[in-house]
């Protein structure tokens, strides 16, 4: 799913957009974005400079960097796509009360709600944790805010996608330059 998402921001760099970054999952990696860059003959410092990463450790620290930190950068940058890795692993931390997760989950659901339909574009990449208590269904509400949700399954030799929310279908500009 990770890789899914960074050759997606791969593909926006070299549109020339900027790619915002919250790592809440250690799961960035270099390699799909050098190796996009070396196929449009730019140098990787190019693509690079273009990337605005930052990792969460915790729950709060997404909920800070998503809800404060973000439209600073969205205001003075021109970011083309905002890049959730794995943003509710935290949220599921046995360390955090229900309430706790469940209120910082709702300051990051409404901020996602109230983004402009004319902002940068949100890709949001979760890995399903292997244990989710019941009592935080933070993935469905999350789902109800999101223009396509796509469930990838691993199987043999190769992974199935459905489609769990259809959307509209709209134009892009892929490739490079």
């Amino acid at each position: 799913m990770h890789a899914i998402a960074l050759h997606t921001a791969a593909r926006m760099l070299a549109t020339g957009a900027h790619v915002a970054i919250i790592d809440a999952d250690m799961a960035f990696q270099l390699r799909p974005l050098v190796a996009m860059a070396k196929a449009c003959r730019v140098p990787p410092e190019v693509f690079l400079r273009q990337v605005h990463l930052v990792r969460a450790f915790t729950c709060w620290q997404f909920t800070t960097l998503f809800c404060e930190r973000l439209a600073p950068v969205l205001a003075s940058h021109p970011i083309g796509l905002v890049i959730l890795l794995n943003p509710l692993t935290h949220f599921f931390d046995e360390n955090v009360t229900r309430k706790e997760a469940t209120l910082l989950f709702r300051r990051v659901f409404d901020a996602l709600a109230e983004t402009p339909p004319d902002g940068p574009r949100f890709l949001i990449a979760q890995t399903v944790p292997a244990y989710r208590p019941p009592s935080r269904r933070f993935a469905g509400d999350l789902l109800r805010v999101v223009d396509v949700g796509l469930r990838l399954q691993p199987g043999e030799g190769r992974w199935s996608i459905e489609v769990v929310k259809p959307k509209p279908r709209r134009g892009s500009g892929d490739g490079c330059g």
